[in-house]
C-alpha cells in the first residue's frame, strides 16, 4: 500500500490528513482518502482519545514482533541527515486481514491513566472535605 514511509507520513495519517497519491502503490483515485477515513473511523471508536505519542510508541513493539520493518535511508542531498522509514512486512499484511494484534500497553497510556486516577482521587478528596457523601458517587 504505502511502502517505506518516514514517521512524518504516519503522523500525518494519524492526525487525519491524507498522503499524496504518489506515495501509494495502489493508484485508485479514492485510495488515500479512504485510508484517512478508516483511520478517523478507528479513532472515533476508541473510548478515549489518544495523543500522537501513543501511536508512535506502538512502532517499536510492532517492529520487534516483525509486523513492520524499520530501515534507514540517506537523502540524495549531501548535507541531509539519514532518516528512518517503515514498511509493512508479510506478517504485518497477514495481521491486517486476520484482525487483532496483542501488544504491551504503551508507557504513555500507563502515565495518562495514573494521572487520571490521581486527578479523580484529588477531586473525591475535595468533595469529601466539603461534606459530600462519596457513597452517592458512582465508581466510573
Amino acid at each position: 500500500a504505502c511502502p517505506e514511509q518516514p514517521m512524518s507520513t504516519f503522523e500525518k495519517i494519524i492526525n487525519g490528513g491524507t498522503v499524496e497519491d504518489y506515495r501509494y502503490h495502489n493508484k485508485s483515485s479514492d485510495f488515500p482518502s479512504s485510508v484517512s477515513r478508516k483511520v478517523n473511523s478507528a479513532r472515533s471508536l476508541m473510548s478515549k482519545k489518544k495523543p500522537l505519542s501513543y501511536f508512535k510508541e506502538l512502532f517499536q513493539p510492532l517492529t520487534q514482533r516483525g509486523f513492520i520493518k524499520q530501515s534507514t535511508r540517506q537523502s540524495t542531498h549531501k548535507y541531509a541527515k539519514p532518516y528512518v522509514v517503515y514498511s509493512l512486512t508479510l506478517k504485518g499484511q497477514a495481521a491486517m486481514t486476520k484482525g487483532d494484534i496483542i501488544l504491551p500497553v504503551p508507557a504513555s497510556v500507563r502515565e495518562l491513566e495514573k494521572a487520571e486516577a490521581e486527578k479523580r482521587r484529588q477531586a473525591l478528596a475535595d468533595l469529601e472535605s466539603k461534606g459530600v457523601d462519596l457513597e452517592q458517587i458512582p465508581d466510573e
